[in-house]
């Protein structure tokens, strides 16, 4: 029996270990991030624009200006990748829980409904078809 096999026959214990996998996930990103009562929000960022009154072509003043200044300053400590990882995690979660959902909750139930529909439409098919009077008329011969 398979992994699906076993969820449709067991939904309630697999909405149960979905739930536990989604609130573990919320302890372990939301216990191990550092929040702020009034965060600083200001953004430190250094724009870098490169002008260069002769003539040179734009691959020279790249080669020669930009890529030795951006080198010099991700040398500097501080600066890196580790500032985006928390939105990161958080925004994973949200996606995460979302598309539980929408799998394990909203397809079901619009799947339930579709055939508790279909179902009543076949039963009412099958009175509206059925004669409530059956006549034998003799053929001609």
């Amino acid at each position: 029996m398979g992994l699906a096999a076993w969820s449709v026959k067991n939904r309630v214990a697999a909405n149960i270990f979905t739930l536990v996998v989604i609130f573990a996930g919320y302890y372990a990103a939301f216990s191990e991030l550092q929040r702020d009562l009034f965060p600083d929000v200001t953004t430190n960022f250094i724009l870098v624009t490169t002008l260069d009154a002769t003539t040179a072509a734009p691959e020279d003043i790249e080669r020669t200006i930009t890529v030795p200044i951006e080198e010099e300053l991700a040398s500097v400590k501080g600066t890196g990748q580790e500032q985006f990882l928390a939105p990161m995690a958080q925004a994973i979660i949200w996606g995460l829980t979302f598309a539980t959902l929408i799998t394990l909750v909203l397809i079901p139930v619009l799947y339930a409904i579709l055939d508790d529909l279909n179902r009543a439409a076949v039963r009412h098919r099958e009175n509206s078809a059925a004669p409530a009077i059956r006549a034998d008329f003799p053929s001609p011969s």
